[in-house]
């Protein structure tokens, strides 16, 4: 019996960029010290809605990334946002991309981020100032988690699964197409996780 030609291949995939800063320690000795003083001056503007307690400048009217001290790393983050644009054919040339608004986010034990989308973007991400281990993965969610079933498998496959866990590494950026739903699990070490988001636009 002769075999069929089978082919297997993906469609609409759920692309991520991860870019890791060669530069990731001088940054973070330099960063510190002005994230604590952002901390102790700026209040937190973390949204009240959510169960999720963190300290954030979301809504503080703060876009980080383009304040004077951090300006090195913005040119790293913009760098590879271009990258990723680039990846995804987006027409950047005539339409340049615009760093909309950027944040920190600081989680201490306990802490976690709810399942969210970043509206009204092309291209966002995170960026990594400290990541002690243990203190909570970046998940992405499948946009048809809410419609697919979850049957027993015998192997875990980024392909088909409902979620998808990364651990969070210090100098890594993560970029990701503003659609594309993610969470942050708890932190379950005895440190802080600080990080920067960021969101474009074209």
């Amino acid at each position: 019996m002769n075999e069929p030609q089978v082919n297997i291949e993906g469609y609409f995939p759920t692309i991520l960029q991860f870019s890791k800063n060669p530069n990731a320690e001088k940054m973070k000795l330099e960063l510190l010290g002005e994230l604590r003083t952002i901390q102790t001056t700026v209040e937190n503007s973390a949204p009240k809605h959510v169960d999720a307690p963190h300290y954030s400048t979301l809504w503080s009217g703060i876009n980080l990334l383009e304040r004077k001290s951090f300006r090195p790393l913005r040119d790293f983050i913009f760098q590879e946002a271009v990258r990723f644009a680039d990846f995804n054919k987006l027409d950047i040339q005539k339409f340049p991309l615009k760093l909309n608004e950027s944040w920190v986010n600081i989680h201490s034990t306990g802490n976690y981020q709810e399942p969210h989308v970043h509206m009204n973007s092309v291209i966002s991400g995170v960026y990594y100032i400290k990541a002690p281990i243990k203190s909570g993965d970046f998940i992405i969610h499948s946009p048809y988690k809410y419609t697919m079933l979850s049957p027993p498998t015998t192997e875990y496959l980024p392909l088909t699964q409902s979620v998808s866990a990364i651990q969070p590494e210090e100098g890594l950026a993560i970029m990701f197409r503003s659609y594309v739903e993610h969470s942050v699990r708890s932190n379950k070490s005895n440190d802080e996780r600080i990080s920067i988001s960021y969101n474009f636009t074209m």
